[in-house]
């Protein structure tokens, strides 16, 4: 009669194990985000650096002497923005912003500040006018709301 030998019970995984697992998962899905965040897509649909956009913008700043600094920032105040500090315009923004939000802050301080002149990319020309706050008038040219109207109907 033939010995069986006892079989090994299956292997299990340490709760560990499957922790590192999910962990190096999370980065993988990260990282691939990660590369698809740092694009963006023009109206063309041909795909710029976001890298290379703040690059660009930075470099137009200089040439529009606005001084921009990376710094830390505490609070609740956000991550930077336009300021003017001794009669010079600055541009502020967080250190530890990610490349994204530093390029958002960078194109919407330079959006507010007259570009004459001054030689974009298209993709850097584009961004600079879609961030570019619409102007706010406080003359009572407009028509006016069912609120104002009722207000204004009331009045003696």
């Amino acid at each position: 009669m033939a010995l069986l030998k006892p079989s090994k019970p299956p292997l299990r995984r340490s709760t560990r194990d499957a922790k590192l697992d999910k962990k190096s998962d999370k980065k993988k899905d990260a990282k691939s985000g990660n590369e698809q965040a740092a694009t963006a897509t023009t109206s063309e649909g041909s795909r710029t650096k976001i890298p290379e956009l703040l690059a660009e913008l930075e470099e137009a700043a200089k040439q529009l002497d606005v001084r921009v600094t990376y710094e830390a920032m505490t609070g609740e105040l956000g991550s930077g923005g336009l300021c003017k500090v001794k009669g010079q315009w600055r541009v502020i923004v967080d250190k530890r912003a990610t490349p994204g939000d530093r390029l958002s802050i960078l194109a919407l301080a330079l959006s507010r500040i007259p570009r004459d002149g001054l030689k974009l990319s298209p993709a850097a020309d584009k961004l600079l006018s879609d961030v570019r706050p619409r102007e706010v008038s406080m003359e009572d040219d407009g028509p006016a709301t069912d609120a104002q109207a009722a207000t204004e109907g009331s009045a003696p």
